[in-house]
């Protein structure tokens, strides 16, 4: 008697466990494709490839945040102010260009290089740029959850900037400032030379 009981228990606690196991599974399978193509409400996208992947991203984004110093350098490159951005040192304040550049943006220090996710969503981005280091990779699922994010090849393009800008061009549809920017650039380094 005592046999069946404990056997009748086991079984309904091992049903139990296989429904539980199901529930999360299914749940965490909604949460993964969430993460990767946030809904926009009442807002047009389009798609777009990135380092991650494909994300539907806003036709006009305006409230852009970077989330790394190389993103911001980009889009302020491309004539785009975000509305934020994570950096981690001091050593990125001498940089010559951002001076005057970055007036506005919100600047927030990370010496983790891992963006305070709250203070982030109180920011209501429709935007996210990020560079493809192991620093975001734990970070992407939950800032995707935020906004549609997009993360640049960087580690993959050995930090090759020309390639960083086109990317960050590409996305944000800036081709041609990416273009003229170059040539700037190129025509002040050849100068600077002779």
């Amino acid at each position: 008697m005592l046999m069946k009981i404990l056997l009748r228990r086991l079984i309904s606690l091992f049903l139990l466990g296989v429904l539980m196991c199901t529930f999360i599974s299914a749940c965490s399978s909604s949460v993964s494709q969430n993460a990767t193509n946030p809904k926009l409400p009442n807002t047009e996208c389009r798609v777009v490839q990135h380092a991650r992947g494909e994300t539907c991203i806003p036709l006009n984004p305006k409230r852009i945040v970077t989330l790394d110093f190389n993103s911001l350098a980009v889009v302020l490159a491309l004539n785009i102010k975000p509305l934020a951005t994570w950096i981690t040192t001091e050593i990125e304040d001498d940089f010559r260009y951002f001076k005057g550049n970055a007036d506005g943006v919100e600047i927030f220090r990370s010496p983790s290089g891992q963006p305070n996710l709250e203070k982030l969503l109180s920011l209501k981005p429709d935007l996210i740029i990020v560079i493809s280091h192991p620093v975001f990779e734990d970070t992407y699922e939950y800032v995707s959850q935020i906004a549609p994010t997009v993360i640049l090849p960087w580690v993959e393009t050995r930090g090759n900037w020309k390639q960083h800008l086109k990317d960050a061009a590409r996305v944000l549809e800036r081709t041609e400032v990416a273009t003229r920017r170059m040539t700037i650039i190129d025509v002040l380094r050849n100068s600077s030379r002779h």
